[in-house]
């Protein structure tokens, strides 16, 4: 399916060539219930079709409850990030010039900007996302 999405975006293989995607990560025990993270299955799929490198660089630290139902005042009233950087990330590779955060749906966007939040306190760089769905419209 990722491939299939970036065979339209030659745009964006010519662009954001030297970027390297960061999915959005799941809590370890989400993950382990679910057997995988949505993410991070687009991020290889993305990479496949355009040489870019994933950087696996947040850890998702509260497995908290699902927000889904929820709307964006209810999930922006959530106090605690459940996002941090990834102290054991291996370093990016020195072409980096951005991030491009990736994840299956953006429904409010306070998850995209959590993850901003968190990667902000090591990367100061551009930084954009990219969603297969908007679940918002």
């Amino acid at each position: 399916m990722a491939e299939e999405w970036m065979i339209r975006s030659s745009h964006a293989q010519r662009t954001y060539r030297h970027w390297s995607l960061v999915p959005v990560p799941l809590h370890p025990q989400r993950q382990r219930k679910r057997g995988y993270n949505q993410g991070m299955q687009l991020a290889i799929g993305w990479s496949q079709r355009t040489g870019m490198s994933i950087a696996p660089l947040c850890i998702r630290t509260d497995a908290g409850r699902s927000f889904t139902g929820y709307n964006r005042r209810q999930r922006m009233a959530r106090r605690n990030n459940p996002f941090t950087w990834k102290e054991t990330a291996p370093p990016l590779a020195p072409e980096t010039q951005g991030l491009f955060l990736i994840d299956d749906v953006v429904t409010t966007g306070s998850t995209l900007e959590s993850m901003n939040e968190a990667l902000r306190k090591n990367w100061t760089g551009p930084m954009a996302f990219v969603t297969l769905a908007d679940a918002a419209r």
